[in-house]
């Protein structure tokens, strides 16, 4: 078997695309929407991720790590939820969707470096029959 590895970097700190909801009234009927940051950073970052992706999103299944890079310690967020939004970010892009099945295994890690640009690096490694 062999293994083919892809890299994309996302740029700025990640937002959470689940704990950032806000309820709003659309035509008289409740509605929960990504707050503005979140939706901000999740535009920027699926513009970032369509100009590095070459081609269609990739047809088997990939392992993926996700390491964020934070310039301070400030109101770091929960791995949980950056995991999310990067997974959001690039699914329908590089990956046709983030179920177990094109998943079969991720990993997080992040530091924190003080000077630094946030952002986030995605590898994603492809096992090839």
């Amino acid at each position: 078997m062999s293994r083919r590895e892809h890299r994309l970097t996302i740029p700025g700190r990640p937002k959470s695309t689940k704990n950032s909801r806000q309820v709003v009234k659309v035509r008289g009927k409740v509605k929960t929407v990504m707050s503005g940051a979140a939706c901000d950073w999740m535009a920027r970052a699926r513009a970032e991720v369509r100009r590095a992706w070459r081609g269609r999103p990739l047809q088997t299944p990939a392992h993926i790590h996700i390491h964020a890079v934070f310039s301070n310690r400030r109101s770091l967020p929960d791995p949980d939820n950056t995991v999310n939004g990067v997974l959001d970010a690039i699914k329908g892009i590089v990956v046709i969707d983030d179920s177990l099945a094109w998943i079969p295994s991720f990993a997080f890690s992040h530091e924190v470096t003080p000077g630094a640009q946030d952002c986030v690096h995605v590898t994603l490694t492809q096992v090839l029959p």
